[in-house]
């Protein structure tokens, strides 16, 4: 029997550093951030459901874009992104889930198809990353130290991951405090059933006005 496919996009965030609403923020493309992040999953016909994760706050606003689709499901956000993809997790009607981040508009179809050629059972989460290139030093109290940059490495969504499996961390999880779906997943289980996949440069998450230049 196939898997089934949803997605979980974050969007319950207050983007104090961007100093205004990022996510209904217009585009080259002439849809906003949100629009574009979620156009992007819908074209896949193989995703059963997408669920938006949005703040109380943001909900009517996001309610108001031109995002009409019998598959995309609203879901209220937490108190931190970890609660928020929590609430979407226990939402979730399918085998396995994409969680991304709302602000991460540029990811191409490449990345998304990669992903699902990796939705099994030999997995339970699937993570994009990139090679730190740049020279990376550490400061402590004052003190400048070069660090080994083969040993670290920056991580991307859509993270895909094993619903059934993800349900049981949460349920015995107490802090919602996690940075993404990874470090959850290495606070219980071993890397075996970890799968790294190369993920993409302009997969930026948009953080600061400028990142939108």
């Amino acid at each position: 029997m196939e898997n089934s496919i949803g997605v979980i996009v974050v969007a319950a965030g207050m983007a104090t550093r961007f100093t205004k609403n990022k996510l209904l923020v217009k585009l080259d493309n002439n849809l906003t951030v949100l629009e574009t992040v979620i156009k992007k999953f819908l074209n896949f016909k193989c995703i059963h459901e997408i669920i938006l994760v949005c703040s109380k706050e943001n909900i009517n606003l996001i309610h108001a874009e031109r995002l009409k689709d019998k598959r995309l499901i609203f879901c209220l956000g937490g108190k931190t992104r970890g609660e928020s993809v929590a609430n979407g997790i226990k939402m979730s009607n399918t085998d396995f889930v994409l969680i991304h981040d709302a602000a991460r508009p540029f990811f191409t179809d490449d990345l998304i198809i990669r992903l699902l050629k990796k939705t099994s059972s030999i997995w339970d989460i699937v993570v994009p990353h990139l090679k730190i290139s740049d020279s990376l030093k550490m400061i402590n109290n004052n003190t400048i130290s070069t660090i080994n940059r083969d040993n670290y490495f920056i991580t991307q969504t859509p993270q895909l991951i094993n619903v059934s499996v993800f349900r049981k961390i949460i349920d015995i999880q107490k802090m919602f405090d996690w940075q993404d779906e990874l470090e959850l997943y290495t606070k219980y289980y071993s890397s075996s059933k970890i799968c790294l996949i190369e993920g993409e440069k302009d997969n930026l998450k948009l953080t600061f006005p400028k990142d939108l230049k």
